[in-house]
């Protein structure tokens, strides 16, 4: 929360964050343009004060957090919203600490590597699910994680 930042962001449990929009414009692609700075309204973001704190700590050149000390829900989490805003500098250590997670969290690291394409922990994470991983979310399985198993799975 930089008190001269030109952007104002709120989380979806309605904490505010003021950005500079000029750390956004280098550090990510996701972000409105800088001519959008000069309103005074704030933007609403549909992720938790606590990962908006994580992923904006990667556009301002200081100290990175450590991801090793959160848990797997708050990573995941993180991990979504960089790939979402594209904030570079966390794109790469999110995905690296995804792939640390297995085979703990196996089901979960699929569908985010599904979702963006990183096809090498597609590989890795795919034979660690479990056809018990799959049964319990039969339901809201995509089909294209089904597939990305049973092809990685059962060669």
């Amino acid at each position: 929360n930089a008190p001269d930042a030109d952007l104002l962001f709120r989380s979806s449990n309605n904490i505010l964050f003021r950005i500079h929009s000029r750390n956004l414009e280098v550090t990510s692609g996701g972000f409105p343009p800088a001519h959008f700075a000069h309103s005074n309204e704030h933007i609403d973001l549909t992720e938790d004060s606590s990962t908006l704190e994580l992923m904006f700590h990667f556009v301002y050149p200081r100290s990175q957090p450590n991801l090793e000390k959160i848990t797997f829900e708050a990573l995941a989490q993180l991990a979504e919203a960089v790939e979402k805003y594209q904030v570079y500098p966390a794109m790469q250590l999110c995905k690296i600490h995804m792939e640390k997670a297995l085979p703990d969290h196996a089901l979960d690291v699929l569908k985010y590597s599904l979702r963006h394409g990183y096809p090498e922990l597609i590989d890795q994470a795919a034979p660690h699910v479990t056809l018990a991983d799959i049964s319990a979310e039969w339901n809201s399985i995509p089909l294209d994680l089904l597939y990305a198993w049973v092809r990685r799975s059962y060669p």
